[in-house]
């Protein structure tokens, strides 16, 4: 069955594919970073810091960074979807530009928490 534009976009009270989508993009991005940053920091990975950043760090990177993906996405989907008059072509590489747009911008934002909190801990 095809559904409107509208009807799929239209967020429902619980989406947990989206969550869980969103939360994974926010702990590969943290695993990544402090990699990244325990390489370049000289810092072993087996210390208290390194059990505290690879730890709590992925849980609290899920929880706030994938949460607010998933409300961008909703609220940009729901805007989106009332403006859109008719599907398009343009809408269309509108809707995936934006959302590409929507996900690099969170993996920059974990990128710059994880530096700031293994900076602040190190």
């Amino acid at each position: 069955m095809n559904k409107t534009i509208k009807e799929q976009s239209e967020p429902t009270r619980t989406q947990p594919a989206q969550w869980k989508t969103c939360a994974k993009w926010a702990v590969q991005a943290w695993v990544i970073s402090g990699i990244y940053l325990f390489w370049t920091g000289h810092v072993p990975f087996a210390s208290r810091l390194g059990l505290g950043f690879f730890t709590l760090g992925p849980v609290a990177a899920a929880a706030v960074f994938g949460g607010a993906l998933v409300l961008a996405e909703r609220v940009t989907a729901s805007i989106l979807a009332r403006s859109a008059s008719a599907p398009s072509t343009t809408f269309a590489i509108l809707v995936a530009s934006w959302s590409t747009l929507l996900v690099i911008a969170d993996m920059i934002g974990v990128f710059l928490t994880a530096r700031w909190a293994f900076h602040a801990l190190a």
